[in-house]
């Protein structure tokens, strides 16, 4: 598939599970254009806001043969999709998100400043694989 294919396929997913991070679920910014706004709103840099930008996240990753149509794809923070693929052996997605929610609840999965201004959010009506 195009890139535009995964992109239109993020934004999708982005707008299903209500703005919130598949793994942490704390709030995303969905574009470059938006991350001005999103910063100010949060009152942190654009700098430090970029690892909250929306990326497509391959639940079955593309390098273990997972594909790009839009089932396989949800919509996570740069920051916790990266870190999720950083390791030779990636959880799986629901091991990761237990993983990630039990380091969010200690503060220890964003730095301070971000940890203070993102709010956890209930997932309602959001998706869940």
């Amino acid at each position: 598939m195009s890139k535009k294919t995964v992109r239109i396929a993020r934004c999708r997913a982005f707008h299903a599970q209500n703005g919130l991070c598949y793994y942490c679920g704390r709030p995303m910014c969905l574009s470059q254009d938006a991350l001005p706004t999103f910063a100010l709103d949060l009152s942190i840099s654009q700098a430090g806001a970029r690892v909250l930008l929306a990326t497509a996240e391959h639940l079955h990753a593309r390098s273990e043969g997972g594909s790009d149509h839009p089932k396989n794809i949800a919509a996570a923070h740069a920051l916790c999709n990266h870190r999720r693929h950083r390791s030779k052996k990636p959880m799986s997605p629901g091991a990761y998100r237990t993983y990630v929610a039990r380091r969010c609840e200690s503060g220890k999965w964003f730095d301070q400043n971000l940890s203070k201004r993102l709010k956890p959010n209930v997932r309602s009506g959001g998706i869940d694989r």
